[in-house]
């Protein structure tokens, strides 16, 4: 057999419990720290890759935050070394992976408004990011930007906004259309007249025509709460089955018995016993003397013995069969 000298053992006991710390994952603090640090140093690159990691075995508003700016200052960096708008694109939406900021989506707009063909896109960005909680100037830059690209697209779309109450009806666009969506939602369409037809199970369709034409367009489907069914009045005085019968009467039921009541008469019998063979005990060593080395009082106390447990044992058979049984 091979032999295992001693400074394997020492090493193998410093390694192997060193491997598996290394094993086990930070916990949450620690993942946000070493983000947060990361980024507050300015290494945008070890921010993201951890970021990334962090999020994908869990999801952490913190460190998707952090990873969203790290994203943004790399957009950033990337539009003042005059990179190209698709690479800026990149970085803009892998922050949006992490978390959709209206600070990114705004800044994706911008972006794709320099992009040609993208202009839809860029004033959806606009658009989602003044519903993610733009504010001040951002609210307002937002807006400016969705009313020139609206301009310029309005010759040929428009843009329909469709909301039902309650939420959750399938809509559909167009005369005869198949495909439906759920509401809320919105979408572009060529401009002219459409049929919007909504259903929600259990209410009656509504069909709705609206006109896209130079201003974005609005269509709200209120549906009425379902009406509950009602029995109806036969008229007429009652049946008598329809009146309310009184419970027949019951019986008060006996009180419970306590707990180990039932073994007190077996109790009884058994303290009887045990004096019974007492006495049978004292008096056949009474019985093994002389005469010399007897005497009186040894032979009351067996016949005492014997007459108590009889007695005993007699009242507790007596107790267990005659009295209130459990």
């Amino acid at each position: 057999m091979r032999r295992v000298s001693l400074p394997s053992i020492v090493v193998a006991a410093i390694v192997v419990p060193a491997i598996g710390l290394a094993a086990v994952p930070p916990n949450a603090d620690a993942r946000r720290k070493a983000v947060t640090d990361a980024l507050d140093k300015e290494d945008l690159d070890r921010a993201i890759a951890l970021g990334e990691s962090a999020l994908g075995a869990e999801p952490d508003p913190v460190i998707a935050e952090a990873v969203a700016e790290a994203c943004f200052r790399k957009a950033r960096a990337a539009a003042q070394q005059d990179k190209p708008p698709a690479e800026l694109l990149a970085h803009i939406d892998r922050g949006l992976r992490a978390v959709r900021t209206a600070k990114l989506l705004k800044n994706r707009g911008r972006v794709l408004s320099q992009m040609p063909g993208r202009e839809m896109e860029a004033y959806e960005a606009y658009e989602e990011s003044i519903e993610r909680g733009g504010t001040g100037k951002d609210l307002a830059d937002a807006a400016a930007e969705m009313s020139r690209l609206y301009a310029g697209l309005s010759a040929n779309v428009c843009r329909l906004s469709v909301v039902s109450q309650p939420a959750g009806a399938d809509v559909r666009v167009g005369a005869g259309a198949r495909a439906s969506r759920k509401a809320p939602f919105k979408a572009w369409l060529p401009r002219g007249s459409h049929a919007v037809e909504a259903s929600l199970p259990g209410r009656e369709p509504s069909v709705r025509q609206v006109d896209c034409t130079i201003a974005p367009a609005a269509v709200v489907f209120e549906f009425a709460a379902s009406p509950s069914p009602k029995t109806p009045d036969p008229g007429g005085p009652p049946h008598p089955t329809d009146r309310t019968v009184p419970p027949p009467p019951t019986s008060p039921e006996p009180a419970a018995s306590k707990p180990g009541s039932a073994l007190l008469p077996w109790l009884t019998v058994g303290v009887g016993l045990v004096l019974v063979a007492a006495g049978v005990g004292m008096n056949v060593d009474y019985n093994r003397r002389t005469a010399e080395d007897q005497s009186a009082g040894e032979k009351y106390a067996a016949v005492g013995c014997y007459g108590g447990g009889a007695a005993l044992v007699l009242g507790g058979l007596l107790w267990r069969w005659l009295g209130p049984q459990p």
